[in-house]
């Protein structure tokens, strides 16, 4: 249920949510909310362009107007294959993602939000893949990807000890903690942690400054 924030909104958008129970099987109305989740996945790129510049209104007038027949949630295969991750998830995935901790984190930005990750759960970052046959190749890029992020978090502000790639056509979950991917990715001697961010921070210092200047600009504009 939705409790007031701070401002003493009543706008249902606005609110503060928390869960008061889980679903454990799909059922239609999950299945609309899978449509709309997919509606919402189909102007993802336009909304994100327009950062903090809008208002709740404008966004909600916005999706409004984008939603029709031609989304992503229209298309009959698209929401049986979400269905289906949807539900390996609620019959497998959960628990498994659960055992991880109790501190659960959606999208956190790392270097200012010049990354964004999909979850952290405990002290685990997880990156959430939904292909079917994944390739060697595939998961090995998965894996640099999450050790980028975890790089990413020069201060350490996540705690992140371990890494997982969560498939969710089959809700399998695959974890590494820091240490073992440290030595298994790196020749000799394994290396030091907070080096490695310091390194790759001042690889990255000139992106990192550009991108921090676009965002201030894109907010104050």
């Amino acid at each position: 249920m939705g409790a007031l924030p701070a401002s003493g909104t009543v706008d249902p958008i606005l609110l503060h949510w928390s869960r008061t129970h889980h679903p454990v099987c799909l059922d239609d109305a999950q299945r609309a909310v899978l449509t709309t989740c997919l509606d919402l996945a189909s102007f993802r790129q336009p909304m994100h362009r327009w950062g903090e510049t809008k208002t709740v209104d404008a966004r909600r007038a916005f999706f409004a107007a984008m939603v029709g027949e031609d989304e992503y949630g229209h298309d009959a295969h698209l929401l049986d294959a979400f269905a289906h991750c949807w539900t390996a998830y609620l019959t497998r995935g959960r628990p498994r993602l659960t055992a991880l901790g109790d501190r659960a984190i959606i999208a956190p930005e790392l270097g200012s939000g010049f990354g964004i990750a999909d979850l952290v759960i405990g002290n685990t970052l997880v990156d959430v893949k939904l292909a079917t046959q994944p390739t060697t190749t595939a998961v090995q890029t998965w894996l640099r990807q999450l050790l980028g992020y975890v790089l990413l978090d020069h201060h350490n502000a996540l705690r992140i000890d371990a890494i997982a790639v969560y498939s969710g056509h089959n809700a399998q979950l695959v974890t590494y903690s820091l240490p073992r991917l440290l030595a298994v990715a790196s020749p000799g001697t394994t290396p030091d942690l907070n080096a490695l961010r310091t390194d790759f921070q001042q690889a990255l210092r000139t992106e990192l400054d550009n991108y921090v200047a676009w965002k201030e600009r894109e907010r104050y504009r």
